[in-house]
């Protein structure tokens, strides 16, 4: 009996030589937007360079989904961005309103009338959820307070949408 040693290969039998080259990191991965589509798919955790280099170059309509997924995804995110900037206007003015009522600040100064025409579309509907002490002309007004929590509650639950745009799906 011979062992694996002393046989010779036969001739329907070819040495295959595997060059295994290693893919990019996940973080690489997500930032670079590629991700794997297939186990089968013989550029699976490879860069570009390596499929090129393979033989295996881009299809024109690939790159083009590339860019077009590309430029969805800064769009997006310059809406989340505009979107906080906004947010954050609004809890100015707000948070200027809160202040300028606890203060008692005077009611017929232009930047005071300014901020309350501002604001106050914002914080009617949440007067009188709680009732408003007032000591002489200062008031604490705690319902600007909760205004000011829902509408960052809201800008977070948008922005999470619109985020969910831009994001792989998640695999389990």
């Amino acid at each position: 009996m011979m062992n694996d040693q002393q046989r010779t290969p036969r001739s329907d039998q070819r040495k295959v030589e595997v060059i295994v080259r290693p893919g990019p990191s996940r973080q690489d991965q997500e930032q670079s937007g590629f991700h794997r589509t297939s186990p089968m798919d013989p550029r699976v955790g490879t860069t570009d360079e390596n499929v090129v280099g393979n033989g295996l170059a881009d299809h024109p309509t690939r790159d083009a989904r590339r860019e077009a997924t590309i430029r969805r995804r800064f769009t997006i995110g310059k809406l989340i961005d505009y979107w906080w900037y906004l947010i954050a206007v609004l809890e100015v003015f707000l948070a200027a309103r809160f202040f300028f009522e606890l203060t008692g600040a005077n009611q017929t100064a232009g930047f005071v009338r300014f901020v309350y025409g501002i604001s106050e579309p914002f914080a009617w509907p949440f007067n009188a959820i709680f009732s408003v002490p007032r000591q002489a002309q200062y008031v604490f007004d705690p319902n600007v307070i909760i205004a000011m929590i829902v509408y960052v509650l809201i800008g977070a639950g948008v922005a999470r949408l619109l985020a969910m745009l831009i994001e792989p799906p998640s695999t389990g």
